[in-house]
């Protein structure tokens, strides 16, 4: 049945951006999104946010910055495929319905690998779950093998995840959280993306 739910899912997620403008797939992927989850649209927000500014702390170029940004928006659509019961249950999940909701990456990666303007950002998705020591999903890429505007907002989510508040979970401070990135470096967050990303923190402080 789960299986047959994400088939639907997936398919309903392709239908909602066939035949649309390709400028304008991103707002009509978001406007869903923001209604059947405020909680991942708003995280998907400041995701997008602090991973802009941390790219331009690493100095991308303007292009760079803006698929960055457009990746971390998007990293999540992909849940919309998989059934929501899954993400509001107290309990433990099974293997199978991890690995079921897993999928959400490869999904987004399909839809928007379809899509003119969103093809480059595609990659960016797929990275975002993916560890330096290449023991994430979908691929089990490792350290440079990964795009860098993945590992860029994989830094971004991971923050976001510790200082949210969430149904299940007390959220970090801000200084809490940034003390597990350092502890993420080499596994699953790249050293020198945590490297910039305390610059970035420091430049804040000081501004």
């Amino acid at each position: 049945r789960l299986r047959e739910d994400v088939d639907n899912g997936r398919t309903q997620l392709k239908a909602t951006v066939a035949g649309v403008q390709p400028e304008i797939v991103q707002s009509v992927l978001l406007a869903p999104l923001e209604t059947r989850s405020p909680e991942t649209y708003d995280h998907a927000q400041r995701v997008a946010q602090s991973s802009a500014v941390l790219a331009r702390t690493m100095q991308m170029a303007p292009v760079e910055i803006r698929d960055v940004r457009a990746a971390a928006l998007l990293h999540e659509i992909g849940k919309m495929a998989i059934p929501q019961r899954l993400f509001s249950r107290a309990g433990a999940l099974t293997d199978y319905e991890v690995s079921v909701i897993q999928q959400h990456v490869s999904i987004a990666v399909e839809v928007l690998s379809d899509v003119s303007t969103l093809a480059t950002v595609a990659p960016l998705v797929a990275g975002v779950s993916e560890r330096y020591d290449g023991t994430g999903y979908p691929s089990g890429l490792a350290g440079q093998k990964i795009r860098l505007g993945g590992r860029t907002i994989a830094a971004a989510d991971l923050y976001d995840a510790l200082t949210a508040r969430r149904p299940f979970n007390d959220p970090m401070s801000h200084d809490d959280a940034n003390a597990e990135l350092v502890k993420s470096a080499g596994s699953q967050l790249d050293p020198d993306v945590v490297r910039s990303w305390l610059q970035m923190v420091e430049n804040r402080r000081c501004s």
